[in-house]
C-alpha cells in the first residue's frame, strides 16, 4: 500500500476514487474519477452518457 501511517487497512480500497452512501473521496490525481462518482451520486445523467464522459476525458475517445 505504501502509508505506513494509515490505521484501516482492512477497509482500504485501491482505487483513484470511491464512494459510498452519500460520501466520495478521491486521492490527488484522481479528479476525473472523483467528478465521475459525484455526477453519478447526483443523478446528473444515465450512467452510459457518464461513462462516455469519462472515457473521452481520460482516454481521448468515445466508445
Amino acid at each position: 500500500m505504501g502509508c505506513t501511517v494509515y490505521t484501516n487497512v482492512e477497509n482500504y480500497v485501491e482505487a483513484q476514487a470511491v464512494s459510498d452512501k452519500n460520501i466520495v473521496t478521491a486521492n490527488g490525481v484522481g479528479h476525473l474519477e472523483f467528478t465521475r462518482e459525484m455526477l453519478l451520486l447526483l443523478g446528473a445523467d444515465n450512467p452510459e452518457q457518464i461513462d462516455k464522459w469519462y472515457d473521452f476525458y481520460k482516454n481521448g475517445c468515445v466508445r
